[in-house]
């Protein structure tokens, strides 16, 4: 029977015939899906909802972007089931967000059903949406948080207490300010080789676009860390120097690996994130938690701290950021990503009540 079945090339075929008929009759979508054919009105040879779609996908092809739109309108009127309807909706937003318009796109986006587990293209166009909208929204500071000097996490900040600034309490997020120096700024510029950022595999990165450099000589920034957090540097990650030139960027991310159950007690997650930045940025470039709605501006000198994980282990969610593009200028930051394992008796326990079990997407 396959071989008595229509194709997609016979699909394709019928698209264009109809697609040539329009351009000779000058005829609108809305006449032919209704049957209306050159003066003639035919109801029963209307168009079906799936019918509007298909010719929506073959204008897509043809880079006929307006006829594209107004085939998915129509097909998303004729459709009943959430499920087509968000079919129609996602093709729509794609599209959208193809020609940059990322408002309208996100639009679409937000009918996906609860049951409809999103592709890796959906997901990073509604990172590269959620980055855009947060970058570019204005984000006011809650009132209930301080500023004060921090000298209790260890003995020497008894003596030479840090300037520290609260930006949120879950996750736990503080900003250090004057915490690392112009003469080891310029040290660490002026001896560093970067190159371009690039995934596990060692492929170029498609969700940031930068320039690494890790610093492993860095005794006394590591000592500095332990009294910012009162966390052991034992077995964490070695400082990564990061360059983000015009347009710099990271899309939307956590930092914890979500390791599985066998891999995590031999090598750890990561538990918390201090991120310094070592110059001012003429414009862009902030760091951006959409969750939490914090935007952290570069200032140089300062760092900013927060955990990743809850106390009970768990991932915390609300610990995803972005870096926004650079709009001017060149930004650099410093990272430090701090292992969970050496903290078995630094971090506090807290009651059961208050423990996050595992979350699950």
């Amino acid at each position: 029977m396959r071989k008595m079945l229509p194709t997609s090339s016979y699909l394709e075929h019928a698209c264009r015939g109809i697609h040539d008929l329009m351009s000779c009759y000058d005829l609108k979508p809305e006449e032919l899906a209704a049957g209306n054919l050159a003066g003639y009105s035919q109801p029963e040879t209307g168009l079906t909802a799936y019918d509007c779609l298909a010719l929506g996908e073959f204008s897509v092809q043809k880079r006929k972007d307006d006829l594209a739109e107004a085939w998915y309108n129509l097909s998303l009127n004729r459709f009943e089931n959430k499920f087509d309807k968000y079919r129609v909706h996602k093709a729509w937003a794609l599209l959208l967000a193809k020609n940059k318009q990322f408002t309208e796109a996100f639009h679409h986006f937000e009918n996906k059903p609860e049951e409809i587990v999103a592709s890796n293209e959906v997901i990073h166009f509604e990172e590269e949406l959620a980055t855009k909208q947060n970058c570019t929204a204005v984000v006011q500071k809650p009132s209930r948080l301080q500023c004060r000097y921090n000298s209790s996490t260890t003995p020497f900040t008894r003596i030479a207490p840090l300037k520290m600034e609260e930006l949120s309490l879950d996750p736990y997020m503080v900003v250090f300010h004057d915490v690392v120096y112009d003469t080891e700024i310029d040290g660490m510029l002026n001896s560093s080789n970067f190159g371009l950022s690039l995934t596990d595999s060692g492929q170029k990165s498609e969700v940031r676009t930068s320039k690494d450099s890790y610093i492993v000589d860095a005794k006394s920034l590591n000592e500095r860390v332990t009294d910012m957090t009162g966390f052991s540097m034992e077995m964490s990650d070695p400082f990564s120097l990061i360059n983000y030139g015009l347009g710099g960027h990271y899309m939307l991310h956590y930092d914890f690996h979500e390791y599985t159950n066998t891999t995590r007690p031999k090598q750890g997650d990561r538990i918390a994130t201090v991120l310094f930045y070592l110059g001012e940025v003429d414009s862009g470039g902030a760091t951006i938690f959409p969750k939490i709605n914090i935007a952290v501006t570069p200032k140089k000198g300062s760092a900013v701290f927060w955990y990743n994980l809850h106390n009970s282990g768990a991932m915390n969610l609300k610990s995803l950021h972005s870096a926004c593009p650079v709009i001017s200028g060149s930004k650099y930051v410093l990272t430090k990503w701090i292992n969970e394992l050496p903290q078995m008796f630094v971090t506090p326990c807290m009651k059961d009540s208050n423990l996050h079990l595992p979350q699950k997407e």
